[in-house]
Parts: structure tokens; sequence; C-alpha cells
């Protein structure tokens, strides 16, 4: 939960957070209760590219009775596709799954992020196997803890710590084009005087001046593989602003575009 860094950080507080962990939203029961102080939701495991990660993002941000949510089961690194236990006929979930996920969940209003490992929330252990889940599994879950995509989701949180969190919201308007792309999907937010566009396979992203409302005095692109920041350059057709992230788009090319100004 972002935001607690504006109190004292010499004083000692506590809280408890109250929510309800199930595949479609807790607002859908307790969505007018006061008990519940956060709601989740999952976009879970059945394939790659899920965009119920986006959906049910937006979906929650636009409740009446808005509270914070987050996406609280995503797709887990290293877990069978479609719980494809025996076969594994479609591969596993890998690194760049579990951050196409988290930052779809993010940008699309999410509070926060869950991040999954397979080994881990079975608690493999090749001496104490766990009998449903049959499939291949090569490591035990210490390893795991070490798996790619857990140590990427620290460059998520860092990113949106970088500017103002609490002002964060989606936004549906400013970027230009945008067709229906299952992997590379651009998904954009804004907070005050700043705004992020996750393009998951490093395609070109292209900006309406109009919808942006000030100046952009600067413009990076941040890598979600490595958390390091690089210059981008601008250009400009008519009133649009293009950006071309590094490399060849592809799946795994992906990239943050990042601007701020007044």
């Amino acid at each position: 939960v972002v935001g607690e860094d504006r109190f004292d950080q010499q004083a000692e507080y506590e809280k408890t957070f109250m929510t309800y962990h199930c595949y479609a939203t807790s607002a859908n029961w307790f969505g007018e209760d006061d008990w519940i102080d956060m709601h989740t939701w999952g976009s879970y495991h059945e394939k790659r590219n899920n965009d119920r990660a986006i959906y049910a993002a937006w979906a929650e941000w636009d409740r009446v009775n808005h509270k914070p949510h987050v996406n609280s089961e995503p797709a887990y690194e290293n877990l069978p596709i479609n719980y494809d236990w025996a076969n594994v006929s479609q591969g596993v979930f890998d690194d760049f799954d579990a951050r196409q996920v988290a930052y779809w969940s993010v940008f699309g209003g999410a509070a926060g992020h869950t991040y999954g490992g397979h080994e881990v929330w079975i608690m493999h252990k090749f001496s104490n196997p766990h009998p449903a889940l049959t499939q291949r599994l090569e490591i035990e879950w210490e390893e795991a803890l070490d798996l790619k995509g857990a140590g990427e989701m620290q460059h998520l949180k860092n990113l949106m710590l970088s500017q103002d969190p609490l002002s964060r919201r989606p936004n549906l308007t400013v970027i230009a084009d945008n067709p229906h792309d299952p992997t590379g999907r651009l998904l954009a937010c804004s907070g005050d005087g700043y705004i992020m566009v996750y393009a998951p396979t490093g395609k070109t992203i292209q900006l309406k001046r109009s919808e942006i409302g000030w100046s952009a005095s600067r413009s990076q692109w941040f890598n979600p593989r490595e958390g390091h920041y690089a210059e981008a350059s601008m250009g400009e057709e008519g009133e649009l602003l293009v950006f071309d992230p590094p490399g060849e788009p592809e799946r795994g090319n992906d990239w943050v575009l990042l601007l701020t100004g007044k």
C-alpha cells in the first residue's frame, strides 16, 4: 500500500488492512461494507496475455464507492499455463508474463500487485512432492525465491514511488493509436506532472499532445527488467508525440515511457 511515507518516519504506528481474496472482486459482495479496507481480485492462470488484468482493474477504478484494490492472484511464474499440471503442453509462465500482468494491473488503476512463484506457493521439495501437482518441477522453493520475475517486481514499486503515487489514475485518452494487440497492448496512467505508458513489446508509442495538458520537459525510458532509466527522443507528427523504444518490437522487450514536466 503506497502513501505511508507521508507519516513521520520516526513515529511508530500500526494499521491492519482487511480484505477478502477471491477470483471475482470482493467488491461484488462487500462493496458497501465499512469493515473491508481494500478489495482484491485475480487475473489467474488461464492463459498468456490475460487482459482480465486490465478490464478488472478498470472496473474497480470506476466503482462509485471506490476503494484501493489489488490483483491478488496473477499468473505465477513457472506455473503451467491453463493449469496443465501433468503435460505442461502450453509451457509455463515466465518472467515477462509476470511483468506484463503486473504493469497492466497497476497502470489500470490497482493500488499495488502481488507476485507468485509456482514452486514457492506449493513449497515444493523433491523429498516431499505435492501429491496433486505432477508436472516436471526442476527446482525447489528456496531456489524459486530468486526467480527473475520475483526480483523484477521491485522495479515496478520503485517506478511508481518515483512520482506522486496518490495522484495516479488510469489514462485511457492520451494514447493516439492502440489497436487490438493481445501481447503488446499499450497502457497509460498519469498523475500530477507525469505520464507513464507501458509498452509490453517495445512498439512505437504515439501520444495526443492535446490530452497531456502540460508541457513535457523530460522524456525517459524505464527498463522493467533492470530498473534503469535512459533518455528518450521525442518525435512529432502533427499533433502527435512519437516515441520509439529501444530494440526491435518483440515479446519481452517491454519498456515504460515516463514523461515529466510542469
